[in-house]
């Protein structure tokens, strides 16, 4: 029972990268890094939760824990895609010769549209059961009442790998982290859960969120 050991892990390494984080926000004050703060308090709830759920056991306290989960995932994640773009005009991307301005509109238009989609697919209105599997009791969505995809996820993180690609292709050094993080995330969120469980989809996040801020760090320095 590997997971029930690694997620207190991987929740330690939030917590450590919020630290790491902070103190970069005293001398960066950038959307871009405070965004990248919010988003990892929600990941760090969200593995706690695994963390903790065996210990709670089946309980009206765990389902409502979970289904914060879900909720955070549909709100928070999306706005890595704000990240990686601001983090993109940072390193000096033309995109298109759009105006900024236009540009940041048509990101957060696209933001927003995953959070509806999300909220509408897996988290109003759905019905959550308990399921333990190695050694993580969580709450998951009942596949009896139909199981959507993560299409907004998914979606999400090919919006980052393009931008990680675009980075990578136009810097000099090529700066390959933030694309190298959203592949990652990609082929760990395509391992199907009933195989694995959360753990792989979960070590992923944390891996892009370490390359969100290593790129905060290369920007800093630069």
């Amino acid at each position: 029972m590997i997971s029930n050991i690694l997620y207190p892990i991987i929740s330690v390494g939030y917590i450590v990268l919020l630290i790491w984080g902070l103190f970069l926000m005293k001398e960066n004050k950038k959307n871009s890094l405070f965004l990248i703060l919010v988003v990892m308090v929600g990941l760090l709830y969200d593995t706690l939760v695994l963390s903790i759920g065996s210990l709670l056991g089946v309980s009206d306290l765990l389902y409502n824990l979970n289904w914060g989960r879900y909720l955070v995932h549909a709100v928070l994640t999306p706005l890595f895609i704000m990240v990686a773009y601001e983090q993109s005009l940072r390193f000096d991307i033309n995109w298109f010769s759009v105006s900024k301005k236009t540009l940041q509109i048509v990101f957060w238009i696209i933001v927003i549209a995953f959070i509806v989609i999300a909220m509408f697919t897996h988290v109003i209105g759905v019905s959550l059961i308990p399921e333990t599997f190695d050694g993580v009791l969580r709450y998951v969505i009942d596949p009896t009442g139909g199981r959507s995809p993560p299409i907004a996820a998914i979606l999400t993180i090919i919006v980052i790998m393009i931008i990680g690609l675009v980075i990578m292709l136009r810097t000099s050094p090529k700066w390959i982290w933030l694309f190298l993080g959203a592949l990652v995330m990609f082929i760990g969120s395509a391992v199907p859960t009933r195989l694995v469980g959360t753990i792989v989809g979960s070590s992923a996040e944390l891996f892009l969120t370490i390359t969100l801020l290593l790129t905060e760090k290369r920007l800093e320095d630069s």
